[in-house]
C-alpha cells in the first residue's frame, strides 16, 4: 500500500483536478456553436458505449453466477 501525506496528496489531487477543469473547459469553448454537428458525426459513438457498458454488465453477470455455481460444489476442507 502506498502512503502519502495528506498536504502532498491534497496539492496533486488539486493540480490534477486543475488540468482536467481547464482541458474540458477548454474543448467546450473549442467546440462552442458547433457541438451539435460534432455530436451528429459522432452519434454512434453513443450507441457503441451503451453496446459496452450492457456487455460488461453481462458478462459480469454471468462471472458472478459461475463463481457462485463453483463455490457451491467445493469440497468441505476441514475434513
Amino acid at each position: 500500500v502506498f502512503r502519502m501525506a495528506l498536504g502532498r496528496y491534497s496539492v496533486l489531487t488539486l493540480i490534477g483536478s486543475a488540468v482536467w477543469c481547464f482541458a474540458l473547459a477548454g474543448i467546450g469553448l473549442g467546440l462552442g456553436k458547433s457541438y451539435e454537428s460534432f455530436h451528429h458525426g459522432f452519434r454512434f459513438v453513443d450507441y457503441a458505449i451503451v453496446a459496452a457498458v450492457i456487455g460488461l454488465v453481462l458478462y459480469l453477470a454471468v462471472r458472478i453466477r459461475r463463481s457462485s455455481r463453483l463455490s457451491g460444489r467445493a469440497p468441505d476442507s476441514t475434513g
